[in-house]
């Protein structure tokens, strides 16, 4: 069962969309880039064009390595380190290759999420320094952590419903 594999092709396509959205609109943004807004929406943290970039680029790919190297790193683990319900169960021999395919999936689908939203937050900031004065309308970035946390949410609801389940003996 290769549960990983849907999941890394969609994190390296949402990070190589990434990738390319900076490369293309770096020149769109000013050399002194607003990086940072207060609730009003007024700039109050600045970055040079090229650190921008970098620190986007390396920012989404630091958490991403996070999120899903956390949990593949689960297989090194003693079971007593591992929280999941019905460890025992989950953690036999025979079903243990499926749990640590499952963990990874879930890092790698979380690392989606949070590559999508540095996507997001990359345009927001495009946005926000081509207007005239630069400003990040406050209810944008407000929706933007709404809509990750409901992402988020959702994932792990999945995860923790559907993934964790004791199949019976009649869906065996």
């Amino acid at each position: 069962m290769n549960r990983p594999k849907s999941a890394i092709a969609v994190l390296v396509v949402l990070y190589s969309l990434l990738v390319a959205l900076v490369i293309v609109s770096n020149p769109w943004l000013p050399e002194r880039v607003a990086t940072h807004f207060g609730f009003n929406g007024v700039p109050n943290g600045w970055m040079s064009r090229p650190t921008h970039a970098a620190f986007t680029l390396g920012t989404a790919a630091f958490t991403a390595l996070v999120c899903a190297g956390s949990t593949y790193l689960s297989r090194f683990l003693a079971d007593s380190l591992i929280n999941i319900p019905d460890r025992a169960y989950w953690l036999a021999p025979e079903r243990r290759r499926e749990t640590q395919d499952k963990l990874f999936s879930l890092g790698l689908w979380i690392a989606c999420l949070t590559t999508a939203l540095f996507i997001a937050l990359h345009l927001l900031i495009v946005r926000a320094n081509r207007a005239d004065p630069v400003r990040l309308p406050p209810g944008e970035g407000l929706g933007l952590l709404v809509a990750f946390l409901i992402g988020l949410g959702g994932i792990i609801g999945f995860s923790a419903t559907r993934s964790w389940r004791i199949p019976s003996q009649n869906e065996n």
